[in-house]
């Protein structure tokens, strides 16, 4: 929608060697981390929901290959929706966690390897393009069109069966997020 406010933010949730060695300072840009506190990003996002109508954060975070959110990544997620975030996606499992609603918010776990160099299984070659449709800055419906990460590393839509077997595993991924699949009626 044209004229639609919204605020990004980005940060990691894991100690790595990128997050440790660039980390962001006042005197110079990096990557922001969360992994000691979310304090800053929470204040952050509370302000600027003041300013804008949709604050969406996309954090780097989960455990590799396991298809359940961590206690963290639920934690976190509630944590930014209490602030004001109405959309929060994690990356980093390299397959596709759960993806839904609690409450007014949206959530997405984990999106899988939309573009990666190794083809380590057909779990970790399952992806999509997330949508994330907004009414008046509060999400109001998703739909993610699923994608395989071919032998390039470079995703293809899927379609068919395999589209099904991608849509069939977001379902199930969902529930253990203990997410819902529809937004709640306004």
């Amino acid at each position: 929608m044209r004229g639609t406010r919204i605020a990004f933010f980005g940060a990691t949730d894991l100690a790595d060697y990128t997050s440790s060695r660039y980390p962001a300072r006042a005197s110079s840009p990096g990557v922001a981390s969360i992994v000691t506190s979310r304090t800053r990003l929470l204040r952050a996002v509370r302000a600027w929901r003041a300013k804008v109508d949709t604050v969406v954060v996309y954090l780097h975070g989960g455990i590799e290959r396991v298809t359940c959110p961590t206690g963290r990544q639920v934690a976190t997620a509630r944590a930014l929706g209490r602030a004001g975030a109405a959309v929060v996606v994690t990356a980093h499992a390299h397959v596709l966690l759960g993806a839904g609603w609690t409450g007014r918010r949206f959530v997405s776990h984990g999106l899988g390897n939309f573009i990666w160099y190794s083809g380590n299984s057909e779990r970790e070659s399952r992806s999509g393009l997330l949508t994330v449709t907004l009414k008046d800055g509060v999400p109001v419906a998703s739909a993610l069109v699923p994608s395989y990460r071919g032998a390039d590393g470079l995703p293809t839509r899927a379609h068919g069966t395999r589209a099904a077997r991608i849509q069939a595993d977001l379902r199930a991924l969902t529930r253990c997020a203990n997410l819902t699949r529809t937004a709640p009626s306004a």
